[in-house]
């Protein structure tokens, strides 16, 4: 049976258009409510091994898939470790799948490692306590580990929880100590680093070429769209003749006031067709994703942060230009939250979905604020890794 604690439905970590899906593609009958998909599912499971095992692989796709949250660092090793050398080391992992329901103890159990193509993934998971309006809850969590040798990464993942305890050393019965969803996958992170005999790495500059992807993508995102650049483009003669006349009264006419002048301009003319425009899609259509908040810092620490009510597009608000050109004179940018257009549109009420990109404690983080499949997730992370 697929425990309570991730078939309820106020856990998102299965949702009905999964259900659904999984239903529709294996031909299981079933009214389109939740009860009586689980049911289903939790039925067609145990009518044989082999239904037993697509169930199984289903499960841990859409428990690793979702609304999660993802840390993810760079990783070296002196010795790469390959598939004999992972299975020495974690001689306890019994490779069980997650259906199978086997936590027990209240430490890191893990669960399974599988070796492929380069990718090592782990599996594990722990028993906690969750409590909601004083009611304590005992949960078993998954926490996921993927290790990409090529791109030397190593990236973390769970669901967003809050109100989450240990359980006691001394009695399971009992909560131990406070916890969270990033502490608990950094826990993991690194017990896999020193079990592996990780070198470690200069975080710093790792931070620092997280903060030039995320200025990089938020470039990627809020491109001029044509409309506007051509209206621009058509006063390039106005613009150059009101510069060298203004330039020309202070005295003080040069290429490099001229050029410094001209890009102030572009952007006075941008912000005001921007904000004014009546045809707000014009920042969203043709575009994978757009941003609707920034959080930057500039080189005199001076602190930017810009946000949008209702989710509208950065480009729809004045603050965005008036620190546009400070956020790219530094290149870098220090979080940016994106509203992205799912690439699978499935049974979801929304073909959109919510992701932050961000820094955490030496690590770039990626918080998704909505159930999303694997191929959204990898997007976005090959989007920050590629940029």
């Amino acid at each position: 049976m697929i425990p309570e604690c991730w078939a309820n439905e106020t856990e998102n970590y299965i949702t009905n258009p999964v259900l659904m899906d999984f239903c529709t593609k294996n031909k299981i009958k079933a009214q389109y409510t939740r009860m009586d998909l689980l049911k289903a599912i939790n039925e067609y499971a145990k009518e044989n091994s082999e239904n037993k095992s697509k169930v199984e692989e289903w499960l841990e796709i859409v428990l690793k898939q979702g609304m999660k949250n993802i840390l993810f660092r760079k990783i070296e090793f002196d010795v790469e470790p390959n598939n004999k050398i992972v299975q020495q080391t974690f001689k306890n992992c019994r490779n069980r799948k997650l259906y199978s329901n086997i936590t027990e103890g209240n430490n890191l159990n893990i669960q399974s490692i599988s070796y492929n193509n380069r990718k090592i993934e782990f599996v594990f998971t722990i028993l906690l306590y969750e409590v909601k309006k004083e009611v304590k809850s005992r949960i078993i969590y998954p926490i996921f580990v993927d290790i990409d040798l090529d791109k030397k990464l190593i990236l973390g993942r769970a669901k967003s929880k809050t109100n989450i305890f240990k359980i006691s050393s001394t009695d399971e019965n009992e909560i131990g100590y406070n916890t969270s969803t990033d502490n608990l996958i950094i826990e993991t992170i690194e017990l896999i680093e020193e079990s592996l005999g990780a070198k470690k790495i200069d975080k710093e500059e790792y931070i620092e070429s997280v903060k030039k992807s995320i200025y990089n993508i938020l470039e990627k995102y809020t491109f001029t769209p044509e409309i506007i650049e051509n209206k621009i483009k058509s006063m390039d003669a106005y613009i150059n003749s009101f510069i060298n006349n203004t330039l020309d009264m202070l005295e003080i006419n040069d290429l490099i006031n001229f050029e410094k002048a001209k890009e102030d301009i572009k952007i006075f003319i941008e912000k005001y067709i921007s904000i004014n425009t009546a045809n707000k899609d014009i920042f969203i259509n043709d575009r994978e994703a757009y941003p609707y908040k920034l959080i930057a810092t500039d080189s005199e620490m001076t602190k930017v942060e810009e946000t949008t009510t209702s989710y509208e597009p950065l480009q729809c608000k004045e603050k965005f230009f008036d620190n546009k050109k400070s956020i790219k004179y530094e290149g870098t940018c220090d979080g940016i939250f994106l509203m992205c257009a799912r690439k699978q549109k499935g049974n979801f009420s929304s073909n959109t979905y919510r992701a932050k990109i961000s820094t955490k404690r030496k690590f770039c983080s990626v918080r998704f604020e909505a159930y999303v499949m694997e191929e959204d997730i990898n997007n976005v992370l090959s989007n920050i890794i590629n940029s």
